[in-house]
Protein backbone atom coordinates (compact mmCIF):
# COMPACT_ATOMS: atom_id res chain seq x y z
CA UNK A 1 0.00 0.00 0.00
CA UNK A 2 1.37 3.71 -1.10
CA UNK A 3 2.66 5.71 2.08
CA UNK A 4 0.16 9.00 1.95
CA UNK A 5 2.04 10.83 4.09
CA UNK A 6 5.94 12.24 5.74
CA UNK A 7 7.00 11.85 9.51
CA UNK A 8 9.87 13.92 9.78
CA UNK A 9 11.95 13.39 12.77
CA UNK A 10 10.13 15.15 15.28
CA UNK A 11 7.38 13.38 14.79
CA UNK A 12 5.38 16.00 12.61
CA UNK A 13 3.21 14.52 9.84
CA UNK A 14 2.72 15.81 6.34
CA UNK A 15 0.33 14.65 3.67
CA UNK A 16 1.59 13.58 0.72
CA UNK A 17 0.56 16.15 -2.69
CA UNK A 18 -1.62 13.60 -4.61
CA UNK A 19 1.05 14.17 -7.85
CA UNK A 20 4.41 14.56 -5.99
CA UNK A 21 4.18 11.03 -3.66
CA UNK A 22 6.36 8.43 -5.98
CA UNK A 23 8.35 6.55 -3.46
CA UNK A 24 11.03 6.66 -6.50
CA UNK A 25 12.00 10.23 -5.30
CA UNK A 26 14.67 10.83 -2.50
CA UNK A 27 13.82 14.20 -1.39
CA UNK A 28 11.26 16.05 0.84
CA UNK A 29 10.17 19.59 0.56
CA UNK A 30 7.62 21.16 2.25
CA UNK A 31 5.20 24.11 1.00
CA UNK A 32 3.84 26.94 3.73
CA UNK A 33 0.52 25.07 4.63
CA UNK A 34 2.44 21.81 5.21
CA UNK A 35 2.02 19.33 2.01
CA UNK A 36 4.99 17.53 1.16
CA UNK A 37 6.09 16.76 -2.29
CA UNK A 38 8.57 13.33 -2.82
CA UNK A 39 11.20 15.11 -5.72
CA UNK A 40 14.12 13.72 -7.13
CA UNK A 41 17.29 15.15 -6.04
CA UNK A 42 19.01 14.86 -8.65
CA UNK A 43 16.44 16.63 -10.93
CA UNK A 44 16.57 19.49 -8.57
CA UNK A 45 20.18 19.66 -9.35
CA UNK A 46 19.97 20.01 -12.49
CA UNK A 47 17.61 23.04 -12.34
CA UNK A 48 20.88 24.98 -10.87
CA UNK A 49 23.42 25.74 -8.52
CA UNK A 50 20.86 27.08 -5.22
CA UNK A 51 19.03 24.29 -5.06
CA UNK A 52 22.58 21.97 -5.41
CA UNK A 53 23.81 24.02 -2.22
CA UNK A 54 20.60 23.49 -0.57
CA UNK A 55 20.29 20.00 -1.18
CA UNK A 56 24.12 20.04 -0.07
CA UNK A 57 22.94 21.71 3.15
CA UNK A 58 19.70 19.55 4.00
CA UNK A 59 21.93 16.15 3.45
CA UNK A 60 24.93 16.59 4.96
CA UNK A 61 25.12 15.02 8.41
CA UNK A 62 25.29 17.53 10.72
CA UNK A 63 22.00 18.72 9.22
CA UNK A 64 18.95 17.81 11.52
CA UNK A 65 16.17 18.52 9.09
CA UNK A 66 15.15 15.50 6.51
CA UNK A 67 13.15 17.97 4.30
CA UNK A 68 13.55 21.49 2.55
CA UNK A 69 10.35 23.64 4.16
CA UNK A 70 9.72 26.57 1.01
CA UNK A 71 7.50 29.63 1.65
CA UNK A 72 5.03 28.78 -0.76
CA UNK A 73 1.51 27.41 -0.73
CA UNK A 74 0.96 24.03 -2.08
CA UNK A 75 -0.77 25.22 -4.71
CA UNK A 76 1.97 27.58 -6.26
CA UNK A 77 4.61 25.04 -5.41
CA UNK A 78 3.00 22.08 -7.47
CA UNK A 79 3.01 24.29 -10.67
CA UNK A 80 6.55 24.98 -10.34
CA UNK A 81 8.11 21.87 -9.33
CA UNK A 82 5.68 20.47 -12.30
CA UNK A 83 7.47 23.30 -14.38
CA UNK A 84 11.44 22.85 -13.33
CA UNK A 85 11.34 18.65 -12.97
CA UNK A 86 8.70 17.67 -15.33
CA UNK A 87 8.47 20.39 -17.73
CA UNK A 88 4.52 20.55 -17.70
CA UNK A 89 2.91 24.26 -16.92
CA UNK A 90 -0.95 24.53 -15.75
CA UNK A 91 -1.80 28.13 -15.39
CA UNK A 92 -5.29 27.54 -15.69
CA UNK A 93 -7.23 28.91 -12.20
CA UNK A 94 -4.18 31.38 -10.95
CA UNK A 95 -5.08 34.97 -10.06
CA UNK A 96 -2.46 37.48 -10.16
CA UNK A 97 -1.19 37.32 -6.79
CA UNK A 98 -0.50 33.86 -7.36
CA UNK A 99 1.36 34.16 -10.97
CA UNK A 100 3.59 36.49 -9.45
CA UNK A 101 4.41 34.20 -5.73
CA UNK A 102 5.05 31.76 -9.02
CA UNK A 103 7.13 33.73 -10.60
CA UNK A 104 9.05 34.49 -7.50
CA UNK A 105 9.87 31.45 -6.72
CA UNK A 106 11.47 31.18 -10.62
CA UNK A 107 13.46 34.18 -9.18
CA UNK A 108 14.55 32.84 -5.95
CA UNK A 109 15.54 29.60 -7.07
CA UNK A 110 17.32 30.69 -10.66
CA UNK A 111 15.27 28.55 -12.74
CA UNK A 112 15.28 31.49 -15.65
CA UNK A 113 14.29 29.02 -17.57
CA UNK A 114 11.46 28.12 -16.67
CA UNK A 115 10.28 31.32 -15.91
CA UNK A 116 10.75 32.24 -20.02
CA UNK A 117 8.53 29.44 -20.62
CA UNK A 118 5.90 30.53 -18.28
CA UNK A 119 5.98 33.80 -19.79
CA UNK A 120 6.98 33.39 -23.37
CA UNK A 121 4.73 30.00 -23.91
CA UNK A 122 1.67 29.90 -21.35
CA UNK A 123 0.88 33.75 -20.82
CA UNK A 124 -1.59 35.68 -23.02
CA UNK A 125 -1.20 38.70 -21.26
CA UNK A 126 -4.34 40.96 -21.79
CA UNK A 127 -6.87 38.04 -21.68
CA UNK A 128 -5.53 35.87 -19.19
CA UNK A 129 -4.81 38.69 -16.47
CA UNK A 130 -6.31 41.73 -17.74
CA UNK A 131 -4.94 44.99 -18.95
CA UNK A 132 -4.54 46.41 -15.60
CA UNK A 133 -1.65 43.81 -15.08
CA UNK A 134 0.09 44.73 -18.61
CA UNK A 135 3.13 46.92 -17.38
CA UNK A 136 4.08 44.37 -14.40
CA UNK A 137 4.01 41.38 -17.09
CA UNK A 138 6.12 44.15 -18.89
CA UNK A 139 8.57 44.05 -15.98
CA UNK A 140 8.11 40.54 -15.30
CA UNK A 141 9.08 39.32 -18.83
CA UNK A 142 12.32 41.76 -18.44
CA UNK A 143 13.23 39.78 -15.36
CA UNK A 144 13.47 36.47 -17.17
CA UNK A 145 14.22 37.85 -20.83
CA UNK A 146 10.87 36.73 -22.13
CA UNK A 147 10.97 38.81 -25.50
CA UNK A 148 8.31 36.80 -26.97
CA UNK A 149 5.88 37.51 -24.11
CA UNK A 150 6.33 41.36 -24.40
CA UNK A 151 6.16 40.85 -28.02
CA UNK A 152 2.18 40.21 -27.33
CA UNK A 153 1.65 42.50 -24.55
CA UNK A 154 2.70 45.00 -27.12
CA UNK A 155 0.61 43.71 -29.69
CA UNK A 156 -2.50 43.27 -27.64
CA UNK A 157 -2.44 47.08 -25.54
CA UNK A 158 -3.82 49.06 -28.08
CA UNK A 159 -7.57 48.86 -26.37
CA UNK A 160 -6.00 49.85 -22.71
CA UNK A 161 -3.38 52.43 -24.28
CA UNK A 162 -4.15 55.33 -22.43
CA UNK A 163 -6.50 53.74 -19.79
CA UNK A 164 -4.04 51.60 -17.05
CA UNK A 165 -0.43 52.58 -17.36
CA UNK A 166 1.78 55.27 -18.34
CA UNK A 167 3.97 53.18 -19.86
CA UNK A 168 1.79 52.75 -22.99
CA UNK A 169 1.34 56.24 -23.59
CA UNK A 170 3.85 58.14 -25.74
CA UNK A 171 5.04 60.18 -22.85
CA UNK A 172 6.88 61.66 -20.69
CA UNK A 173 6.82 58.80 -17.95
CA UNK A 174 6.75 59.15 -14.42
CA UNK A 175 10.15 58.09 -13.40
CA UNK A 176 8.53 55.28 -11.27
CA UNK A 177 6.94 53.52 -14.41
CA UNK A 178 10.08 52.84 -15.32
CA UNK A 179 12.86 52.15 -12.04
CA UNK A 180 12.41 48.44 -12.58
CA UNK A 181 13.48 48.30 -16.26
CA UNK A 182 16.46 47.74 -17.44
CA UNK A 183 18.16 50.48 -19.90
CA UNK A 184 18.14 47.98 -22.60
CA UNK A 185 14.56 47.09 -22.43
CA UNK A 186 13.60 51.10 -22.05
CA UNK A 187 15.55 52.03 -24.62
CA UNK A 188 14.15 49.43 -27.06
CA UNK A 189 10.89 49.80 -26.44
CA UNK A 190 11.31 54.12 -27.02
CA UNK A 191 13.26 53.20 -29.80
CA UNK A 192 10.16 51.34 -31.17
CA UNK A 193 7.83 53.88 -30.26
CA UNK A 194 10.58 56.42 -32.23
CA UNK A 195 10.79 54.46 -35.14
CA UNK A 196 6.59 54.13 -35.47
CA UNK A 197 5.89 57.72 -34.93
CA UNK A 198 8.20 58.33 -38.06
CA UNK A 199 6.10 55.94 -40.30
CA UNK A 200 2.99 56.94 -38.95
CA UNK A 201 1.33 59.39 -36.34
CA UNK A 202 0.94 58.00 -33.03
CA UNK A 203 -1.87 55.49 -31.80
CA UNK A 204 -3.43 56.28 -35.25
CA UNK A 205 -2.94 53.34 -37.34
CA UNK A 206 -4.29 49.78 -36.61
CA UNK A 207 -0.71 48.36 -36.92
CA UNK A 208 0.69 50.56 -34.81
CA UNK A 209 1.30 48.62 -31.70
CA UNK A 210 1.98 45.15 -33.38
CA UNK A 211 4.43 47.47 -35.54
CA UNK A 212 6.12 49.14 -32.08
CA UNK A 213 6.08 45.40 -31.13
CA UNK A 214 8.33 43.77 -33.82
CA UNK A 215 10.31 46.96 -33.75
CA UNK A 216 11.08 46.08 -29.90
CA UNK A 217 12.04 42.31 -30.82
CA UNK A 218 14.25 43.69 -33.74
CA UNK A 219 16.42 46.43 -31.32
CA UNK A 220 16.66 44.09 -28.58
CA UNK A 221 18.59 41.26 -30.92
CA UNK A 222 20.34 43.95 -32.44
CA UNK A 223 21.74 45.16 -29.07
CA UNK A 224 22.35 41.67 -28.49
CA UNK A 225 24.28 40.93 -30.96
CA UNK A 226 26.61 43.62 -30.57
Amino acid sequence: MATTSYIDKSGTEYQYHMKFDSSENDFIIVSSDNIAFRVSSSKLKSCGSTFGDMLDTCQSEENTNTHLKIDSSSKILSIFLSAITERTINLKGLVWEEFTELMDLCNQFDTYQAGRTILNDNIKPINHFGEQNAYELFALADQFDAFLCVFKIISAIKPYADEHSKLWTEGPWPRKSIENLSVTWVWAYLQGHHQCTIKYSYNEHSNYWRDVAARFLQNISEELDN
